[in-house]
């Protein structure tokens, strides 16, 4: 990592010493974005927390903004929206993981953000819950898709969650939505209307290619009046960009 690098992962909240100590193998404290984080699976956190560091989700007009309300859908352990709040947005943050919501509730106390215990779905969930199929390594793999699960998650191992609709959730609109849940994106995307997806002026989505097609969700939110594309793919993950005009 050159002193540049260092610079930059500083700049977007992450320590010089929770940067040094990933590099040197150590498990000093994670801080990030102004908090002490903890995670229920920390090697999970130091990837993501370095992800955003390292530009993740630094597109250009893509960025939270001072002022911005700021909907997190899959928000784990609350990195991504600690570092929104950290540029002046207000936040509310969505994950359904009971270990992963202990950690985010914690994380993100005193911050501009608010914390809620729950899956988002596109299609209204019968009894208003839903099964989040627990990864036996990371809480960042757990899914509400079960066609996603795998990497050491049984079909059994599940638990039962409170869920809400992306239209309950973006009652009142908001700045930007950024929505990163292990397959159920095509779900949510393709089964909320074009009149409730337009109610956020910009979208940052991470999708899984292996589980439906990026073509559909590229389609779907253009029709909702977004200009979209494909910003960056790795494979079979890549992150979609959308703004309306």
């Amino acid at each position: 990592m050159t002193l540049s690098g260092l610079a930059r992962r500083r700049r977007e909240g992450l320590s010089p010493l929770s940067s040094v100590s990933v590099r040197l193998n150590k498990r000093a404290r994670l801080r990030f974005a102004g908090a002490t984080v903890t995670a229920p699976d920390f090697a999970s956190a130091w990837h993501v927390a370095h992800e955003i560091a390292d530009g993740e989700y630094m597109f250009p007009g893509l960025t939270p903004r001072n002022g911005d309300r700021v909907v997190d859908v899959g928000a784990n352990v609350g990195l991504y929206s600690l570092w929104a709040a950290s540029k002046g947005a207000t936040v509310t943050a969505y994950e359904p993981g009971p270990d992963a919501f202990a950690h985010l509730a914690r994380n993100v106390l005193g911050k501009s953000i608010k914390a809620v215990n729950a899956a988002v779905v596109g299609a209204e969930p019968e009894g208003g819950t839903i099964r989040l199929y627990l990864d036996g390594e990371r809480s960042t793999r757990n899914t509400i898709t079960a066609h996603n699960v795998g990497n050491g998650a049984a079909l059994a191992d599940y638990v039962v969650t409170p869920a809400l609709t992306l239209a309950a959730v973006l009652r009142g609109g908001c700045d930007l939505l950024k929505i990163d849940c292990e397959g159920a994106e095509f779900d949510i995307v393709e089964n909320t209307a074009s009149d409730v997806l337009a109610t956020a002026r910009r979208v940052v989505l991470e999708f899984h290619s292996q589980f439906g097609s990026e073509e559909a969700l590229l389609a779907r939110l253009r029709a909702a009046g977004f200009s979209a594309q494909i910003i960056s793919q790795n494979g079979e993950v890549g992150v979609i960009g959308a703004a309306q005009p």
